[in-house]
């Protein structure tokens, strides 16, 4: 039987030197695109707490934290992290980051979405989980959600990274052709449609928080397995559209407060390819970044950053 569990640990655990070279050799990549947008929005949040006088008692749980890269920045920006991996040798590296750093306001753990259970209620200021959920099954997606909302101080926000299912409409690969074999296709096209729409009228995030508008889009079918398109092996990573995550947020008594594109491409699938010109995707994700508003980039987009809070 597959243990996605088990192939998620393992993989990271004998891979980790790769992720950690990503933050050294990849300016704009998909991993360093996110945690600099997230450690920007951290910074926001961390201002506003130190003029509330709290700034002493601001808790950030990363969740997922690779080798380290955003709980040392958030560490280093004042708050009090927890840093939570599932691969003992993930966890290893970032204890041996923040060392480095002589980082004294960090700690870290092995976990997973069990050891979330631990945690006290309303006891987090800032929760990020930037490149996990793919890697969970569907009910441990609802496991982890339930605890974003209980764990979740009153003015808290949760970070999360999906890959963008919609995106898969543009690539004209074998991902469009997935969808088109299990029937979703069309309904991901109509999703897309109304995803412009509201960001045209500017009303995307209040579109998604409204259960009426995104009923259509819901009730998705998943794929057993996706191509592989990184170094990554593991075999199951989901994707999520938009209203399936906020409804799926909705439930869990959970609301957007806003939506980061992360990984802007040209939508000419050969730009995507080994041959593509690389610089001129890196630019345009800089300017992405400096503008720093960034829904008209979404439907074009591999990845997203969701910010939450507690409704």
């Amino acid at each position: 039987m597959f243990d996605k569990k088990k192939e998620t640990k393992d993989y990271f655990n004998n891979n980790t030197e790769f992720w950690s070279s990503l933050f050294k050799d990849s300016i704009y990549g998909t991993t360093t695109q996110r945690v600099r947008i997230v450690a920007n929005k951290l910074r926001n949040q961390i201002d506003q707490s130190k003029s509330d006088k709290l700034e002493q008692n601001f808790k950030h749980l990363d969740f997922g934290c690779g080798t380290g890269e955003l709980a040392s920045i958030s560490a280093n920006m004042g708050s009090n992290v927890v840093a939570i991996d599932i691969a003992p040798a993930m966890v290893d590296a970032t204890i041996s980051s923040i060392k480095q750093e002589f980082i004294n306001n960090t700690k870290v753990f092995q976990g997973d979405v069990s050891d979330l259970d631990k945690i006290e209620d309303s006891s987090v200021d800032a929760f990020s989980a930037l490149g996990l959920i793919e890697y969970l099954t569907l009910d441990e997606l609802e496991t982890f959600l339930h605890h974003v909302q209980r764990l979740l101080s009153k003015n808290g926000r949760a970070y999360i990274g999906s890959r963008n299912r919609l995106f898969n409409i543009f690539t004209e690969n074998e991902f469009t052709d997935i969808e088109k074999i299990i029937g979703e296709y069309d309904k991901l096209f109509e999703e897309y449609l109304a995803i412009s729409i509201w960001i045209n009228e500017n009303t995307l995030i209040q579109s998604l928080n409204d259960k009426t508008k995104i009923k259509p889009f819901l009730n998705w079918k998943y794929p057993d397995t996706l191509p592989k398109t990184s170094a990554v092996s593991v075999s199951q990573r989901i994707q999520y559209s938009l209203c399936d995550m906020s409804s799926r947020l909705m439930n869990k008594g959970l609301k957007l407060s806003d939506i980061n594109a992360v990984r802007f491409h040209p939508t000419k699938p050969s730009l995507l390819q080994k041959t593509s010109d690389v610089d001129l995707i890196d630019k345009i994700n800089m300017i992405i970044d400096e503008h720093g508003i960034t829904k008209w980039a979404i439907p074009h987009s591999s990845s997203y950053i969701l910010e939450i809070s507690k409704e």
